[in-house]
């Protein structure tokens, strides 16, 4: 009997060796395919994070370009094309269905941006007329530099199959500049060629310069947006994914100096018919706006005399609300730096220089008998 005993003790000691082995070598093979999955994912996750945005490499031109609409000019022979344009909308991340072509030079003064923008059906291109920035039923083709390449501002210039150009900067949408364009429609789709001033752009002192830099090309027929570095949809801050714009080198800001002098002469006719006194009064006054850029940051605004009299006039609103109206601001004086102050909208330039209550009863008080 203790043989025995001591038999199965022993036989149920191999028995458990031999399982808790088997055991062993399972979990050993587990571990190892959960740390090669584990890695895989990282690898993966890894990948994704790192975002790959495109660049250009843009040239120095010998001769500038003409900007009349026709790419003929010199200037476009031989320079790196950008054509891998994606959609927006409707179809996000799918190619293109109309093929674009666009080219980019600069000398000391300007940059210069050609497109070609091909379209199968060249006679149904909307192009509708209307006033610069509006909304309207036409084709768009734009470009947006980062200047500063620090994702939180940017110059928009667009330009539209009739014609009509459009500018707005991220952070005053009031913006306009000066520049220079040309479109033209053929057989093959539209032409659009854009002479932006290095005057109507703000960038760092730097002999080599690099922008962030999107191109988009909207087919309104279709409803159609194409980008040249496609954004996430539902992005809350799309500059971070454009790409960039490389290769301008030893340029330079120049002065941004600019004077409004202006003379204003009146006269008004108001029956005093007093003895000694006439009916006529004539008025006579000038002044003078001056802005002065001293760098890429700050900008001297001043005013001499102001006369607002030749700023455009507001809309006629009808307000039957308990809030009042506030009206865009036109006044070239105000219009510098109005970014500053939108914060919150706790500041409204339009109660500087307001006409005060009273005005029309001045006349009347002072004559009072």
């Amino acid at each position: 009997m203790p043989l025995i005993i001591e038999n199965n003790r022993l036989q149920k000691n191999i028995a458990w060796r031999w399982y808790f082995g088997i055991y062993l070598r399972l979990m050993k093979k587990l571990l190892l395919i959960y740390s090669v999955l584990f890695s895989c994912q990282f690898v993966i996750a890894d990948n994704d994070s790192v975002v790959i945005r495109k660049e250009y490499t843009i040239e120095r031109a010998v001769k500038s370009p003409k900007i009349d609409g026709v790419l003929n000019d010199d200037a476009w022979k031989d320079v790196k094309v950008i054509s891998d344009f994606k959609q927006f909308f409707p179809y996000y991340d799918n190619a293109a269905s109309q093929k674009t072509e666009v080219k980019m030079v600069y000398d000391n003064t300007a940059i210069y941006v050609s497109a070609m923008l091909y379209d199968t059906s060249p006679d149904s291109i909307a192009h509708q007329l209307g006033n610069r920035d509006d909304q309207l039923n036409a084709d768009i083709f734009q470009v947006a530099f980062d200047t500063y390449n620090k994702e939180q501002d940017a110059f928009v210039f667009s330009v539209t199959a009739s014609g009509v150009q459009g500018d707005i900067r991220f952070s005053d949408m009031l913006y306009n500049a000066v520049w220079e364009s040309a479109v033209k429609i053929t057989d093959k789709g539209w032409c659009v060629e854009m002479k932006i001033p290095f005057s109507a752009l703000r960038f760092p002192k730097s002999d080599i310069q690099q922008w962030g830099m999107q191109i988009d090309r909207t087919i309104t027929r279709t409803g159609e947006s194409d980008d040249w570095e496609l954004v996430p949809r539902g992005e809350s801050n799309i500059i971070k994914h454009w790409g960039f714009l490389k290769g301008m080198n030893g340029i330079k800001a120049p002065i941004r100096l600019s004077l409004t002098p202006y003379i204003t002469l009146s006269t008004s006719h108001y029956p005093i018919d007093v003895a000694g006194q006439s009916n006529f009064s004539s008025h006579a006054t000038g002044g003078l706006d001056l802005k002065y850029g001293i760098n890429e940051s700050f900008t001297v605004d001043a005013t001499l005399l102001p006369d607002f009299s030749q700023v455009q006039s507001d809309n006629v609103v009808k307000n039957l609300s308990a809030f009042q109206v506030n009206y865009d601001e036109q006044r070239p004086f105000f219009q510098e730096g109005t970014d500053l102050f939108q914060k919150g909208d706790l500041f409204y330039s339009r109660r500087i220089g307001e006409q005060p209550m009273g005005y029309y009863n001045v006349y009347s008080d002072t004559n009072k008998k």
